[in-house]
């Protein structure tokens, strides 16, 4: 069995049946940081949504993360914050391992 929770953006939860794999937690307020864009669209502020309703329940299951790459939209201080925590075991590429 998988389950597949999309947050938003690059955000998602992976839940099998051992584990619950949390991935690049962007877990700020909606329009939190600024724009990634600013000449091929209307500038809007990142994360452009808010996160659903259900999002708390779903991160109290958590007991994994993967970090795909250090980028402002797939990671932010409350995912940081997040994660240290909750003392989640972080998997993520060996450039990123240094400042992870």
């Amino acid at each position: 069995m998988l389950k597949i929770h999309h947050i938003r953006n690059a955000t998602m939860v992976l839940e099998t049946e051992k584990d619950v794999i949390l991935i690049d937690p962007m877990l700020g307020a909606q329009g939190i940081m600024p724009s990634f864009t600013l000449f091929r669209y209307k500038a809007r502020k990142n994360p452009t949504i808010s996160l659903p309703n259900n999002t708390n329940s779903i991160l109290n299951k958590v007991t994994h993360c993967l970090i795909t790459h250090q980028h402002p939209d797939h990671i932010d201080n409350k995912g940081i914050q997040f994660l240290i925590q909750k003392n989640i075991p972080v998997t993520c590429s060996i450039r990123d391992k240094k400042t992870f």
